[in-house]
């Protein structure tokens, strides 16, 4: 719809600026409900509330918004809030930083990223009544296992070392056999960490070829006890 003469038309209390303000939701809530006893009897004025809908509909089509400027949105927010604002803005980014280092903390430590670092595992050196043979046992609790080094001393030949958890006076457990090299890292099931921790493991020498056996062959090449160590 063009602009015509009436729309163009001055004055505080002309109904075609009203109609206008109406639109952009300027009028108080008195007034709203004036205009619109209003413009329920007057047709008229229902078709410039139309027209004024299609005018400013057309100015926002490609329009996007615009940010203010940051020394704007400062006054803007101070005439809106005025010092509390202030006062619970700067409240409100310590309590944010607090949580993110909060959340930081929890990431580092939950998840144990510092752990090879922090943590003190348990270690026990394994060693035979004479001193020639020598193991050395890291057992790590998060990962849930025993690191075995064979620091010296040689097996029988045809034997392979096995690993035994002794505890009081209950029969040996075996934690499995160790690999042909120098270190072998062996499981430890979970029912069976509480007991790990502060044991005494002792090395039998087991036939390669022999089948697994819940029964060591006797007497243990080597022993010793897990204690906590750095």
């Amino acid at each position: 719809m063009p602009v015509t003469a009436a729309h163009s038309a001055q004055g505080e209390d002309n109904p075609l600026i009203h109609a206008a303000e109406y639109v952009l939701g300027l009028l108080e809530p008195r007034a709203v409900r004036e205009f619109e006893m209003e413009m329920a009897e007057n047709p008229d004025l229902r078709d410039e509330v139309v027209f004024w809908t299609e005018q400013f509909a057309e100015l926002q089509v490609g329009a996007g918004d615009v940010p203010p400027r940051p020394e704007v949105f400062r006054a803007i927010k101070k005439q809106i809030f005025g010092r509390a604002f202030g006062l619970f803005s700067q409240v409100a980014s310590y309590v944010i930083g607090a949580c993110a280092a909060l959340a930081l903390v929890w990431v580092v430590f939950g998840m144990g990223l510092l752990d090879p670092y922090l943590s003190p595992h348990h270690r026990a050196a394994l060693t035979s009544p004479d001193g020639t043979m020598r193991f050395e046992v890291v057992y790590d609790a998060r990962q849930g296992g025993l690191l075995l080094h064979h620091g010296g001393g040689g097996l029988p030949i045809g034997t392979v070392a096995e690993v035994w958890l002794l505890v009081g006076d209950t029969a040996p457990v075996s934690l499995g056999r160790m690999g042909p090299g120098v270190e072998t890292r062996l499981p430890v099931a979970e029912e069976l960490a509480p007991l790990v921790r502060f044991a005494t493991l002792a090395i039998s020498a087991e036939a390669e070829d022999s089948a697994a056996s819940d029964v060591p062959t006797e007497p243990f090449l080597a022993s010793g006890r897990l204690s906590l160590g750095p």
